[in-house]
């Protein structure tokens, strides 16, 4: 195979759908969906043991963009399957880029999650929404750590971070505005 000479002050870039697709193949398969589910369950648990927000939504003040309860549970738990699957993923992969970014960043992704599956508890459980937001300040606060660590190493974990990103801002926007409103 002949080597293409690389004309001076020409770099040649990888498409990222390719450099994806090469991540993709070194994550764990089995590590994805165990982790997935497992945080997915932890989620659920935690909201079946706090009980029905309905509650809550009649006696708090809610902003107008406060998303509905089936929105809230149906992206929540994705992008807590995503969350999951992303740890699982990297704990169990056997590539040298992505073992590095696991023990950069992988240890932002539990308080991430902690922070966040916090959220649901003191917002609807015990009506504090002061509460609420500092742990979603917290979550907002790892999640960039994380994709800060994580940026030279894997671009689906950044992505995927930035995901959770724009949802638990969105979040602590209507747990703001919950303070505000009450």
């Amino acid at each position: 195979m002949a080597r293409r000479k690389k004309k001076k002050g020409k770099r040649y870039c990888i498409p990222l759908s390719a450099i994806l697709r090469n991540e993709w193949e070194q994550l764990n398969r089995g590590g994805l969906c165990v982790g997935g589910v497992l945080l997915v369950l932890a989620a659920v648990l935690c909201r079946i043991a706090i009980g029905s927000p309905y509650y809550t939504r009649h006696l708090l003040r809610m902003p107008y963009f406060m998303p509905p309860t089936v929105v809230l549970y149906a992206v929540g738990l994705l992008l807590y399957f995503l969350l999951g699957a992303l740890f699982g993923g990297l704990c169990i992969t056997r590539s040298a880029a992505l073992m590095r970014a696991r023990f950069k960043g992988l240890t932002l992704l539990v308080p991430t999650a902690l922070f966040r599956l916090l959220w649901y508890p003191l917002f609807f459980g015990a009506c504090a929404p002061a509460l609420a937001l500092i742990s979603l300040l917290l979550s907002v606060f790892c999640c960039l750590c994380a994709c800060r660590l994580f940026r030279g190493n894997t671009h689906i974990a950044v992505m995927l971070l930035l995901i959770e990103l724009v949802w638990t801002l969105l979040l602590a926007a209507v747990t703001l505005a919950v303070l505000v409103l009450n």
